[in-house]
């Protein structure tokens, strides 16, 4: 189930940034912050991750969703 949940995000975002229509810079951070902060509150729920751990999660997320827009 969590090893599925995280393969889903990416496979949302994998087809999100497949898409012929781009979405400006400003909307492309909103939504990589979005995915990030929602995938780091799963880990946090599913975890019981707090802080530092947390907050790495999002960082790391937050930079490949980035790095998939560019």
């Amino acid at each position: 189930m969590k090893k599925s949940f995280f393969l889903a995000v990416f496979f949302c975002l994998s087809g999100i940034l497949t898409t012929n229509a781009k979405p400006d810079s400003m909307e492309d951070g909103r939504l990589c912050h979005e995915i990030a902060w929602q995938f780091a509150l799963y880990m946090q729920q599913e975890f019981g991750l707090y802080g530092h751990e947390m907050e790495l999660i999002y960082e790391e997320t937050y930079d490949e969703c980035e790095t998939q827009w560019q």
